[in-house]
């Protein structure tokens, strides 16, 4: 994610695009504007050309409103839309599917994150092989403490 903050620009975009009222761009259906932001019908801003592709951030001309489901599901690919807001202010883009955080489009373990797994299991977000238990008891702590540990401590 980029160091993007909720500056006041941001919130006037989102607050003159909310008062519209008008449904998602990406599916045609009716937005929930009062719908809790998680709710995937919620509305969101979305920017055709994604902030993370090198679009602008504060224009209104680069946004539109949509679900959260539908702006996640779009995420950062590089599609017709973001092709044709692109092209609105001179530049060209190349379609490809979403990366991701890293940069990466693969499941499973990855060579360019040093071997990290991509979506492990449903529900799990990262991996760790660092356990506090195998670390070696400290030895000014009380041994009422240490207890707690297991025999062994």
């Amino acid at each position: 994610m980029t160091g993007r903050t909720n500056d006041a620009r941001a919130k006037r975009l989102r607050a003159r695009l909310r008062a519209q009222g008008l449904p998602c761009y990406l599916c045609g259906s009716d937005i929930d504007y009062d719908a809790h932001h998680h709710d995937p019908l919620s509305f969101q801003v979305d920017h055709k050309w994604q902030v993370a592709n090198g679009g602008p951030e504060f224009d209104a001309d680069n946004i539109a409103p949509s679900h959260r489901a539908c702006n996640r599901t779009r995420s950062d690919t590089i599609d017709q839309i973001a092709i044709g807001a692109a092209a609105s202010y001179g530049h060209t883009l190349t379609p490809r599917t979403a990366t991701g955080k890293r940069g990466c489009a693969t499941e499973g373990p990855c060579a360019n994150c040093n071997g990290a797994q991509h979506n492990p299991q449903p529900g799990v977000t990262f991996i760790t092989h660092r356990n506090w238990w195998d670390k070696p008891p400290n030895p000014d702590m009380p041994a009422a403490a240490m207890a707690q540990f297991g025999p062994n401590s």
